[in-house]
């Protein structure tokens, strides 16, 4: 049985962020906060990269920042999208973010002919002949 590699705090960080031992000038080596991939950078489980996030705050915080991150990367994204007449893009950013302007769908449910529609509820005993 090997021994499991223990890492310090900055070792997370790192791995997280993408920095130190990962990092690569001229490319993007963020986690953007994937459990999996700080996981596989530190040759750990999962699960320890969750323990080290209840252990230190900081690791919490980071893994935080880098999904927040990728957020904005993906909102700058569909905003390209939209800015280049992307017809699914806009149907989506309106949907999502136009919904107080009135950008929604509902269905609305209405009896024969669109009339009012009446529903009943009828409650069934319960069967305890098992």
């Amino acid at each position: 049985m090997g021994n499991k590699p223990v890492h310090q705090l900055q070792d997370y960080i790192d791995a997280i962020k993408g920095e130190g031992l990962w990092a690569k000038p001229g490319q993007v080596t963020s986690s953007y906060g994937n459990i999996t991939t700080i996981a596989q950078r530190l040759n750990v489980a999962r699960n320890t990269v969750y323990n080290a996030m209840k252990k230190w705050k900081k690791v919490d915080e980071a893994v935080a920042a880098e999904r927040e991150t990728m957020l904005d990367l993906a909102e700058n994204k569909l905003a390209s999208e939209v800015a280049n007449g992307n017809i699914t893009a806009i149907i989506f950013t309106l949907k999502t973010l136009g919904k107080d302007r009135g950008y929604v769908e509902r269905q609305e449910l209405a009896g024969p002919g669109g009339k009012e529609l009446t529903i009943r509820i009828v409650e069934v005993p319960a069967d305890d002949s098992d």
